[in-house]
């Protein structure tokens, strides 16, 4: 069966950027189950998919614009370090944290610290990246309707 928008997929598949470096947690394929045209997935990488088959394996390289998108330098922040008191023990770059804003939650990256600041980026961590894809497609299937005993 071909991939095509309203079927359940189920794929593996390693991340790497336009250079071969690795940009996953490991080495091991990961295991994702997506719907078929329900935007679960990055765009490109979805767009890849469609008319594949099971058993079927290739690689796509997504550019920023239908990956996660061009870098936002307004989204990069300096605060003053002060404002991070109550995390003094546990602050470090790299660290991922959650605030609220006037849109709702934010997931930021500390990227910077200095003895009087920290500089954290909202951007994701792909932003303006090309991402490598290598896939294989394990298994497409229509999905199961509930059945409800009457």
């Amino acid at each position: 069966m071909k991939i095509e928008n309203g079927l359940q997929v189920t794929f593996e598949y390693l991340l790497s950027d336009e250079d071969g470096e690795n940009l996953g947690d490991s080495d091991t394929p990961q295991t994702v189950t997506y719907t078929h045209g329900s935007g679960e997935i990055i765009h490109g990488l979805e767009s890849a998919m469609a008319g594949r088959e099971p058993s079927e394996k290739f690689q796509v390289e997504v550019p920023p614009g239908h990956a996660y998108g061009t870098r936002n330098e307004d989204l990069v922040e300096v605060f003053p370090r002060e404002r991070f008191d109550s995390l003094e023990e546990t602050l470090q770059e790299g660290m991922l944290m959650e605030a609220e804003s006037t849109e709702g939650n934010v997931l930021f990256q500390v990227t910077r610290l200095t003895d009087t600041e920290v500089t954290v980026d909202a951007n994701h961590p792909f932003a303006g990246k090309v991402l490598r894809f290598d896939v294989q497609i394990n298994d497409v299937q229509t999905i199961a309707e509930e059945q409800t005993d009457i």
